[in-house]
């Protein structure tokens, strides 16, 4: 997408500004002149409302006129006297087809006796061409109807106004439809009542008259005291009562105002009258409404001649503007042409511009900037070389470090795991275990420096295991004792009693970097035959409390708070409080923990490094209980081991290892010799990874073939980056290992692998189904079938060694349910067939009990760790 320059930005701006200010004024002139308009009407519909009103009064007193002249002509009081004088009644006859003839909206006139259920006497009316009498023998009788009954009930001077409606004939309506209303007067002779004069009026041409009035620009509704429209644009909608319709307006005989609020729309304005109409219970509203846009559309017009006009001045002044800001913009487009080939040439830099004003400000300093940056730009491209040529070196140290350290400590631990392994008297045995632990501890610390990279990005994980408290701290402080007694310092642990005989759940080995950091940091900083302790408290349920305390010169507040932010130690006092590489591991590693380190201190009076540690804690119920003793025989899964090193110190180790199982093991120097060997497989090939002008990952595939059905292949590195390893050879192998490695932990990762090959995870999800998810109750039934599983193990090896088929069966049936909850196919196929084994009494017992220990062993360790995984999801619920 090409760039807008700032000129049409500008203009853009200006445009939108002239815009702006345009509508808002127009909108601002609209609103008023056409509230305005608006007023003007509503002022105009309330006259006009008036005038009709008005006008339909005058009707109605004309009507009122007319009946009373009629009531008091003489020739029908001489008719009243002498009935039946012809003469008499055709004169009074002319009289009301003579006001017929005058008035265009009478159409009937009647004189009702009360003689004959009051038929009547005399019915003038207007026909559809013509104006005469209706012959006597169509003369009707009136007495039931509303208008004759309520008429002579009146007094003698009363006049009867019936409700407006439509014309009806013998019960049916006349169509087309005929707005009318009857106004009647009651007739007396000699001060008893005779019969009623009544008029039939045609409201037709009155409504007509009344909408003239009313304007053709408005539209007059007339509504009754019942709701029902009388007058209204939408000729469907009168009369509904006589259609058996609901009122279209709700509630009636209501007020201007609420009314007012039923007939108003948005888009009309109205006028209301209310007009007693003179019989009771009965009232009128005169409603005349003006549709906006209509009565605005002259004006609107003019607003559109008003926006087109805006908008064309806005356009001229934007192009007005566009011109002046390209204009003031020249020299300022120079500048910015030079500012972005700035980065791709920045020697180039040459702004001719003499202007005494901001522009030639801007040109002068970038000048100057750009001088600077060039000059920078030289010494940056040396730093860079230096600090590149400084980066490799370092990269191809840390790989270097790593095999020379990692190679030299396989041998030390190779070396101790054998000497462990030949029966060494008590007082060797310590040496020996010191020993061990030292090269753990020193590997543990060679592995942190050469990932303390992984370490600050937080790419290391916890391996949480089952440690035996007492035991763990006591051989750290060994491991420290040569260091104290240099020093003639005392190495002393207060341990609360409470915790002599737990275990707890954590990562050893990080814990272990954490305070072997931690007390090699008091000891060195301790003055001479002073005391370091470590304490360790329960301070809460599951939360245990670490301190470390020496008697050094202790901390500044001021480096207590660059050390806790990692920053290096400052002042007089770097010297002496200098703490290197250890404390920032140790803050690194109390993040994975969820911890952080506190240090208290008081100059020249020493320093307590203290932090805690979450964790959930078991009881040791017997002293063996910690052993690894597991009796596991590997010859049981493995009968030929090959391994491949072209150091003969790691295939002696290897091959010491392996003999005590009694395994067959071939030792080679390179992959090539390994394969001329075509006609043996092997259930397990241990391979270096490194060999001079041999890439291992063009044997793999050989190696693979080499191999028995569930065959293993591990492969050994002194590499540092072991994921560029796995991402090279693409996982065509079973586990690679990190040099050095010690008996234990080839034993551990073999045995696990074994049990990986031979039998299935256990789907442990299955019992949280069971319990649909309720965690409280799914870990009490994983505590149950640990506890089922501890004493099912027991049992089993006991029912193996005594060759016992009904205690078999026994335990078998026990543990059955469980097994089929997990779905351990290969261990239930394993239990059938040591069952046919025990029941032929053709059992080599040895061998059996040796290959079910592998499956028990393991399932209990799942299931341990299943459980620890709930207790701490109990602490962090109970905690949140």
């Amino acid at each position: 997408m090409p760039r807008i320059s700032i000129t049409v930005k500008n203009a853009i701006v200006y445009f939108f500004l002239l815009a702006f200010t345009s509508l808002v004024l127009g909108y601002s002139i609209y609103r008023i002149s056409s509230n305005k308009i608006l007023e003007n009407a509503t002022l105009s519909l309330n006259h006009n409302n008036e005038s009709v009103v008005t006008q339909f009064n005058t009707f109605l007193e004309d009507i009122r006129r007319d009946i009373w002249f009629l009531s008091e002509n003489p020739f029908l009081y001489a008719f009243l006297t002498n009935r039946n004088d012809q003469e008499l009644k055709n004169n009074l006859s002319k009289e009301l087809l003579s006001l017929l003839a005058i008035k265009k909206h009478y159409f009937q006139i009647r004189l009702i006796g009360l003689d004959q259920k009051g038929k009547e006497i005399i019915r003038a009316e207007k026909f559809i061409d013509s104006i005469g009498l209706v012959d006597n023998l169509h003369l009707q009788e009136k007495g039931e109807r509303d208008y004759f009954r309520e008429t002579i009930q009146l007094p003698k001077d009363s006049l009867y106004f019936s409700e407006i409606n439509l014309n009806q004939e013998y019960g049916k309506i006349i169509m087309p439809m005929v707005p009318t209303m009857r106004v009647a007067k009651p007739i007396f002779q000699n001060d008893k009542i005779f019969g009623i004069l009544i008029i039939n009026i045609d409201l037709s041409y009155v409504f007509n008259e009344l909408k003239k009035i009313a304007g053709a620009q408005y539209n007059l509704r007339l509504i009754n005291s019942n709701g029902y429209y009388l007058i209204h644009p939408d000729s469907s909608l009168i009369y509904g009562f006589e259609f058996d319709k609901a009122p279209s307006i709700f509630p009636a005989n209501t007020n201007q105002d609420i009314l007012q609020g039923l007939l108003s729309t948005e888009n009309e304005i109205y006028a209301i009258q209310d007009y007693f109409y003179p019989r009771d219970n009965y009232h009128l509203h005169f409603c005349l409404s003006a549709n906006k846009n209509i009565l605005l559309s002259v004006f609107n017009q003019w607003k559109s001649d008003i926006i087109l006009l805006t908008l064309f001045l806005t356009l001229i002044s934007l192009f007005i503007a566009w011109w002046w800001t390209q204009r003031q913009t020249k020299e300022f487009k120079s500048i910015t042409k030079t500012i972005i080939n700035f980065g791709k040439n920045p020697e180039n830099v040459k702004l001719q511009i003499d202007r005494d004003d901001e522009i030639g400000d801007l040109a002068n300093s970038f000048q100057e900037m750009a001088n600077k940056i060039n000059l920078n730009l030289t010494e940056l491209k040396i730093a860079k070389t230096e600090a590149i040529e400084a980066n490799k070196a370092k990269s191809e140290f840390l790989e270097n470090m790593s095999h020379e350290i990692r190679n030299p400590l396989q041998s030390i631990l190779g070396m101790t795991g054998m000497l462990n392994q030949n029966k060494p008297r008590p007082d060797q045995q310590v040496f020996i275990d010191t020993l061990k632990f030292s090269s753990d501890t020193l590997l543990t610390l060679v592995n942190d420096i050469l990932d303390y990279r992984k370490l600050i990005h937080g790419q290391i994980e916890l391996n949480i295991q089952k440690t035996a408290l007492k035991e763990y701290i006591d051989n750290i402080l060994k491991s420290h004792l040569l260091d104290a007694s240099n020093k003639k310092i005392k190495l002393k642990l207060n341990l609360d009693p409470i915790l002599f005989n737990k275990f707890i759940f954590t990562d050893p080995i990080r814990l272990g970097q954490i305070l072997h950091n931690l007390l090699s940091n008091a000891i060195r900083h301790s003055r001479l035959s002073s005391e370091v302790c470590l304490s360790l408290q329960l301070s809460s349920k599951e939360t245990l409390l670490f301190s470390i305390e020496d008697h050094g010169s202790g901390l500044s507040a001021a480096n207590i708070e660059n050390i806790l932010n990692q920053k290096p130690v400052t002042g007089e006092s770097r010297q002496t409080q200098n703490v290197g590489l250890g404390l920032p591991i140790v803050i690194n590693l109390l993040k994975l923990f969820d911890s952080k380190l506190e240090i208290i201190s008081n100059e020249n009076a020493g320093a307590s490094f203290t932090f805690s540690l979450k964790s959930l804690m078991q009881e040791i119920k017997n002293l063996n209980e910690w052993k690894d003793s597991s009796s596991l025989n590997l010859k049981s899964y493995i009968q030929t081991v090959a391994c491949i090193d072209d150091d003969a110190q790691n295939t002696f180790f290897y091959s010491q290892v392996f003999t005590k199982y009694s395994i067959q093991t071939n030792c080679f120097n390179s992959p090539e010799i390994f394969l001329k060997n075509e006609n043996l497989k092997y259930d397990l090939i241990i391979s270096d990874l490194n060999f001079p002008d041999t890439k291992l990952k063009d044997h793999l595939v050989n190696f693979k073939k080499a191999l028995n059905e569930k065959g293993i292949l591990i492969l050994i590195s002194a590499t540092d980056d072991i994921d560029a390893i796995l991402g090279e050879l693409k996982f065509q192998f079973d586990l690679i290992l990190q040099k050095p490695i010690s008996t234990e932990i080839l034993i551990k990762e073999l045995t696990t692998i074994i049990f990986q090959k031979n039998y299935e995870a256990p789907q442990l999800q299955n019992l949280y189904n069971n319990y649909d998810y309720q965690l409280d109750k799914v870990l009490i039934a994983f505590e149950l079938t640990l506890s089922e599983w501890k004493e099912m193990s027991t049992k089993l090896i006991h029912t193996i060694q005594q060759q016992n088929m009904e205690e078999f069966d026994k335990v078998y049936h026990k543990v059955i349910n469980s097994i089929r909850t997990f779905e351990l196919h290969s261990f239930q196929k394993l239990l059938d067939t040591l069952r046919f084994n025990i029941e032929t009494q053709n059992a080599d017992v040895p061998a059996l009990i040796n290959k079910v220990s592998l499956p028990l062993i393991s399932y209990q360790k799942i299931f341990e760790v299943e459980i620890s995984k709930l207790k701490s999801s109990q602490i962090l619920n109970i905690e949140g």
